[in-house]
């Protein structure tokens, strides 16, 4: 008898359980992405067996891209009803992705997660030539450099480079603005000193958008060469009568 008792007692207690858990639901929208600057609208449902008066608020990093409608819901007894999420990245934000909280609040607590992702749309083209220069010490090395700015956005660019002395390195210009579909042809040089030793280095020439972090790196090798050392026929020693002149042919080549 007490074996009994005890079963409907816990079949009783699970019931209240399942009943608290389901008496709020909110389904919807779980994972997208999108462009910077992009709009987009999805639809949630909330189902509440509570009457009352529920709030609905975005939290997390994306929610100040958020704008929900309404704002809240009122509910008399069993039924479900939506509420819109209106979402836009600003157009330079940070390509990641950014999870968006919807809680919806009032005589039960429920909520919804939404992981944004915020692809990056600000793309170019970049591209330098040669990859591999040579020069002697007090010579430059021009490497030509191709960027297109292939967004729907007007940006702004800058060249850094790693590997080398910046006194080496001459940009054309520190930052330049491309808008959308313009091209840029210029060249960065590399000035190797008249004290430069004999050497290969590699560096990097990198290409960064300066409001978003969307960036390409070319790696690239300067080669220096020795100056080769000046060539004569002088011969080892000279003999020669006092009082009298020799004249000794010298050939020098640099």
């Amino acid at each position: 008898m007490n074996a009994k008792v005890l079963v409907l007692v816990s079949l009783v207690f699970l019931a209240m359980i399942t009943s608290t858990a389901s008496a709020l639901t909110v389904t919807g929208t779980q994972i997208t992405s999108m462009c910077q600057c992009d709009n987009a609208k999805f639809d949630y449902e909330v189902c509440s067996t509570v009457s009352g008066t529920y709030n609905i608020s975005a939290q997390g990093m994306g929610a100040k891209w958020v704008t929900i409608a309404p704002a809240s819901l009122t509910f008399s007894g069993s039924e479900c009803k939506k509420f819109f999420v209106f979402v836009s990245p600003e157009c330079y934000a940070t390509s990641s992705t950014f999870p968006i909280d919807f809680v919806v609040s009032g005589p039960e607590t429920n909520k919804i997660t939404l992981q944004l992702g915020v692809n990056q749309c600000h793309t170019f083209d970049y591209t330098v030539n040669p990859l591999t220069a040579t020069a002697l010490p007090c010579q430059e090395s021009v490497y030509n450099v191709f960027v297109k700015n292939t967004s729907i956005f007007s940006d702004e660019f800058v060249f850094t480079q790693a590997g080398l002395l910046d006194s080496w390195v001459t940009y054309p210009q520190e930052k330049f603005n491309l808008n959308s579909g313009e091209e840029l042809n210029t060249a960065i040089k590399v000035n190797v000193p008249c004290f430069a030793d004999a050497t290969t280095t590699q560096f990097s020439l990198a290409l960064s958008n300066t409001r978003t972090n969307s960036s390409k790196t070319v790696n690239l090798t300067q080669n220096v060469l020795g100056f080769i050392p000046v060539g004569h026929n002088l011969p080892a020693t000279l003999a020669s009568c006092a009082q009298q002149d020799k004249n000794v042919a010298i050939t020098v080549t640099n």
